[in-house]
């Protein structure tokens, strides 16, 4: 499975106000951008090059860090960034099949009823007897 890193560029942070970060898949035979189609969005490699030093020696300005998930993974309730562009934004949820709606749902509600305990626990607290000593 190829690895994907992230590429932070702090002086592109600075210059154009954005983040300056771009995700990279090392593959076998090249380094791609995800969501490529600009210039240097992917560098073929030969038999023994390496992937990150390859970037690291284009982008010598930049730090690369390993990510936890692969391309297309995601952390299930995690807020995402809306866009007015809809091909641009991963939407409010991408478990749209029924096992991850019921998945979602049930997440929620044990949220709603851990909660709904924590309030009657604080409101019976006071009618709780003591016992005589």
């Amino acid at each position: 499975m190829p690895s994907v890193y992230e590429r932070f560029d702090p002086r592109a942070a600075l210059l154009n106000g954005a983040a300056g970060e771009r995700f990279w898949v090392l593959e076998p035979n090249k380094v791609k951008l995800i969501g490529g189609g600009a210039p240097f969005s992917e560098f073929p490699l030969s038999d023994n090059e390496d992937g990150l030093a390859t970037l690291k020696h284009k982008f010598p300005h930049s730090s690369f860090y390993l990510t936890k998930l692969q391309a297309g993974e995601y952390y299930p309730l995690m807020a995402r960034p809306s866009s007015c562009v809809p091909s641009e934004s991963p939407g409010d949820n991408p478990d749209l099949d029924s096992d991850g709606l019921t998945r979602r749902a049930r997440v929620l509600s044990s949220g709603q009823i851990d909660a709904l305990i924590e309030q009657l626990k604080r409101f019976a607290k006071p009618f709780i007897p003591r016992a005589i000593i």
